[in-house]
């Protein structure tokens, strides 16, 4: 998987000017997710990172960590684990399509100029409702591919 070198760079930049230190499991994660469109739940990151590098309660440690920080966001997938991706911050915007059968995550790049028309709607709607707007999720829900594709004919 190839990694974003200059997206690294910025949120190891970030990381340590909150005052904290990059370490291992935190690069570890932090390099598996700045792969462009990656996302991954935390079982996916532990078996990529590996057992020897990272236990799993410090992958969540880690993880909940780079969420508070806003460096990653937790996506969730309806009634599967939630996938992990770096936030809008340091990616590219984009929405997502969620297969509602498989629970399949695509990304949807084509999706972020709307979102940034949404986006614009926050400070407005902050003070219309005196609500601290901390960022929103566009995503669509529907059947993939494969779950759409009828089920062969019994012959």
């Amino acid at each position: 998987m190839k990694v974003d070198e200059p997206v690294m760079g910025r949120v190891a930049k970030f990381i340590k000017q909150s005052g904290h230190s990059m370490t291992g499991p935190r690069y570890d994660v932090l390099k598996l997710l700045s792969a462009p469109a990656a996302h991954f739940t935390a079982d996916e990151i532990y078996a990529a990172v590996g057992k020897y590098r990272v236990d799993r309660s410090t992958l969540y440690r880690v993880l909940d960590l780079l969420c508070e920080l806003r460096v990653v966001r937790k996506v969730p997938a309806g009634n599967r684990r939630p996938y992990y991706e770096l936030s809008e911050i340091f990616s590219e915007d984009h929405a997502h399509l969620i297969c509602t059968s498989c629970k399949r995550l695509i990304n949807l790049p084509e999706a972020a100029r709307l979102k940034r028309l949404i986006s614009r709607m926050e400070k407005p709607i902050g003070r219309k409702y005196n609500f601290k707007v901390l960022g929103n999720r566009l995503e669509y829900q529907g059947l993939c591919p494969d779950c759409a594709r009828p089920p062969a004919l019994k012959g």
